[in-house]
């Protein structure tokens, strides 16, 4: 059986560089992530349309939390944001948190209402991972993946037929999030399908092996370097000097966990979060993984 998606679509002896999808391996999943702001500061047209279904559907999340609707309403949210396996990515093995059933998602957001309520202005899918305990990169690229379902079918099609593989109709019970009607719809179409399964190719550009916002890169690069410019000081020969941040993180933190200081520093000061959103672009700049890193996961 091949090893890799490459092998399947007919192509031999080829590295990422000779390709735009990720060349996954049909078993064991591999430990790459939808990375939502790879999505996000994308610059072609099919990133703009992912974002496009991806914000539709957090503002549906977010306005969900902000209405304090009932459990029966986020359960619907999450009826189709489970764990999946077409893309082979992930670990594949319910790792990395609870949040692989609904019910496991309305557990873990419970949350949520306090820190909005407490001035965290939550807005994005990435602010998740940043503000909510035992949520990371598994669980949100699952999340990721159903909401953009469609759009990732788009893309495999597309290279379906650019190398000529014939694809069939999609097995039932495929759903993905629809910014038009703002609700989830059963895909019905074509799709790459291998041993009876969906297969979903991802473009290489949108993929991290870890994400690179995190609550400790926020605590550093957002709260730290703002306190750094509020003690800072002239010296005697008239150059700015700043205090170091390990010694803030020291003065500040304390023996509080790096997440339960950034709630409470960002309630404290609700710009915090919105300032942290006007750098990401400029942070994320260059942080795509390369072809050669890709080769070294991959094979």
């Amino acid at each position: 059986m091949p090893t890799h998606i490459s092998e399947i679509l007919g192509l031999q002896g080829i590295s990422h560089k000779d390709i735009d999808f990720v060349d996954i391996v049909l078993a064991p999943d591999t430990k790459l992530f939808l990375d939502p702001c790879l999505i996000e500061f994308g610059k072609t047209e099919r990133s703009a349309k992912a974002q496009k279904t991806i914000s539709s559907y957090f503002d549906r999340f977010y306005d969900l939390y902000r209405g304090h609707t009932s459990d029966d309403e986020k359960l619907a949210l999450f009826e189709h944001a489970h764990e999946i396996n077409a893309t082979r990515l992930g670990y594949g093995n319910g790792h990395n948190g609870k949040a692989k059933t609904p019910q496991g998602m309305l557990d873990t957001f419970r949350l949520v209402p306090n820190l909005l309520r407490n001035g965290v202005e939550l807005s994005q899918a990435s602010d998740l991972v940043v503000f909510i305990r035992d949520f990371a990169e598994d669980c949100l690229s699952d999340m990721l993946t159903n909401i953009i379902y469609k759009e990732l079918v788009d893309f495999t099609l597309e290279q379906c037929l650019k190398y000529g593989k014939e694809t069939q109709e999609a097995p039932a019970g495929c759903y993905c999030w629809s910014d038009t009607t703002t609700r989830w719809e059963q895909y019905q179409g074509s799709s790459l399908v291998v041993n009876g399964k969906p297969i979903l190719l991802v473009p290489k550009n949108i993929v991290r092996n870890r994400y690179y916002f995190t609550v400790d890169q926020f605590f550093s690069r957002i709260i730290l370097a703002h306190i750094q410019n509020e003690e800072s000081w002239i010296d005697a020969k008239g150059k700015a000097q700043k205090p170091p941040k390990k010694q803030l993180r020291k003065k500040y933190q304390g023996d509080r966990s790096t997440l339960d200081c950034a709630i409470n520093m960002t309630a404290e000061t609700p710009l915090y979060l919105p300032e942290y959103h006007r750098q990401l672009p400029a942070l994320y700049s260059g942080q795509g993984m390369s072809d050669e890193e890709l080769d070294d996961i991959l094979y």
